[in-house]
């Protein structure tokens, strides 16, 4: 390492190419000799075992979901390649579509598409879409021949039925046009408001489908409820990429949020304990206002709206 061999101790390092060498055990035995020649070569200990192991390429990303084809029944999802598909190492064989009905699982094997060195790749869950009344959850896997690595984000549809009249209402996706129009492109509507505690000089926010002037409500996110005036008895259907970890920005007051998890087994008592919430809100068309007061048991699900109240600003970490 310092250039010079002139002690009796001294640190050595090689670099040796493996690239050529088959899997499994290899044994590199590491020997030193003096200048007369004299050499260590009955040292059992100087070999020590090697194993040579295949890593898997690199992660495709799960890029979109979207509502396609003859009356959005269909699925459409695209991922970005592998970075060792057409670069990298450059040895992705293919690439392998899993999907399931629930988020975590059980997830089966679609459809395999050969690997043709494209920055991104794309296929579609026919009959998927609007007219299905299941969610649908898709990741990938890229394969080298030998391993495989999965993409660290998933795909989705999801679906809530939705009667007559005012509901609240929320999305779980991340779609990739957040536009009224697009997010609620499966159902029929007159109106659709929401409540913004970050805008605290004007928090109602409004959208009117019949008017010239729409509103100040233009977008969907995933982190907002919004209430939203139903025309006729329909499935809202709506598709984009899952969250891995959304934060939702709380003011001291009431706020209006979303729940942008497929976690099934979260309650009101654990948000509660969560943001230090004093009182969670739901929906009950029964009630004026349409909403009653939750009890620590009373279940927060994906696709509902949730009015909260917190004494003071915070931050709400929601994991998938």
């Amino acid at each position: 390492v310092d250039g010079n061999f002139d002690s009796s101790v001294e640190d050595v390092t090689v670099l040796i190419d493996t690239s050529t060498w088959s899997l499994g055990l290899h044994t590199i035995c590491v020997y030193a000799e003096d200048q007369w020649g004299n050499s260590d070569l009955a040292g059992a200990a100087n070999c020590p075992d090697m194993d040579v192991v295949a890593l898997g390429p690199a992660p495709p990303i799960m890029m979109d979901s979207e509502l396609t084809g003859v009356g959005l029944a269909d699925v459409h999802v695209t991922w970005q390649a592998s970075g060792d598909d057409g670069a990298g190492l450059d040895n992705v064989v293919e690439y392998e579509i899993y999907t399931s009905n629930l988020y975590i699982g059980p997830y089966n094997l679609a459809t395999t598409i050969p690997a043709t060195d494209q920055p991104a790749y794309q296929w579609t869950c026919t009959g998927c879409g609007y007219g299905d009344a299941n969610n649908y959850f898709f990741y990938v896997r890229a394969f080298n021949g030998v391993e495989y690595s999965t993409s660290p984000n998933r795909a989705g549809k999801f679906v809530r039925h939705l009667q007559t009249g005012q509901q609240l209402v929320s999305i779980p996706l991340i779609p990739s046009d957040a536009s009224i129009g697009h997010v609620l492109q499966t159902i029929q509507y007159d109106k659709v408001w929401t409540y913004d505690s970050m805008d605290t000089a004007d928090p109602w926010k409004s959208y009117h489908e019949v008017k010239p002037y729409k509103g100040d409500m233009s977008s969907i996110d995933h982190t907002k409820a919004f209430w939203v005036n139903v025309l006729a008895e329909d499935d809202l259907v709506v598709a984009g990429l899952v969250p891995v970890v959304t934060q939702i920005q709380l003011q001291a007051g009431w706020n209006l949020v979303s729940f942008p998890s497929f976690n099934n087994i979260y309650t009101a008592g654990q948000l509660k304990l969560d943001i230090g919430a004093l009182t969670v809100e739901g929906y009950d068309p029964g009630l004026p206002y349409c909403l009653i007061e939750l009890i620590d048991t009373d279940m927060i699900v994906a696709g509902k709206g949730f009015w909260v109240y917190v004494s003071a600003n915070t931050v709400w970490d929601i994991i998938q």
